[in-house]
């Protein structure tokens, strides 16, 4: 008979465990990404949180709490900093996105509320954003659009430019 709070099911997809594993094996010593990784990983296989605690070596509600915080918030839910090293967390990198002045003036117009249908105004944000230098991902979580989305929009723009971005929006 199953003893205390139940828990949320986690389930993992092959990308995120992927992404855990990789994360998993961080060969500094005390790497809190490491741990908080393998501790999801261990969850994700049905250990008890009694199990994954005594595993490596932490308190069950460490465990709890890693585990309650990724069900939720998936990895933003982790607090591992992002490292451009680590293609995981800061991205890989990409081409070089360079706006002539009168591309960014039109996006910067664009991308003001009210200026244009929203979705318009967000790609804009996002190729603003992307020109500043920031990786998919960055973009993917502050914006809440899906990091393969933020590639999609960003690759249209650099093949289309301008006309990219309106032209997706049908």
């Amino acid at each position: 008979m199953r003893q205390g709070r139940p828990k949320a099911d986690l389930t993992l997809t092959v990308d995120e465990i992927g992404r855990l594993q990789s994360l998993a094996l961080d060969p500094a010593p005390g790497s809190q990404a490491a741990l908080r990784s393998q501790i999801i990983l261990d969850c994700a296989v049905g250990l008890t949180n009694r199990d994954v605690a005594r595993r490596l070596g932490v308190s069950e509600g460490t465990v709890g709490k890693w585990r309650a915080r990724f069900v939720v918030h998936r990895f933003t839910g982790l607090d591992i900093p992002v490292h451009q090293s680590n293609p995981y967390l800061g991205g890989r990198p990409k081409a070089e996105l360079v706006l002539t002045d009168h591309e960014r003036q039109a996006l910067e117009r664009l991308a003001q509320p009210g200026s244009a249908p929203d979705q318009l105004v967000l790609r804009s944000r996002v190729i603003l954003a992307s020109a500043e230098g920031r990786t998919n991902r960055q973009i993917a979580l502050e914006y809440a659009v899906a990091e393969h989305t933020i590639g999609r929009w960003r690759a249209r723009f650099l093949k289309n430019r301008s006309e990219g971005i309106e032209a997706s929006l049908g």
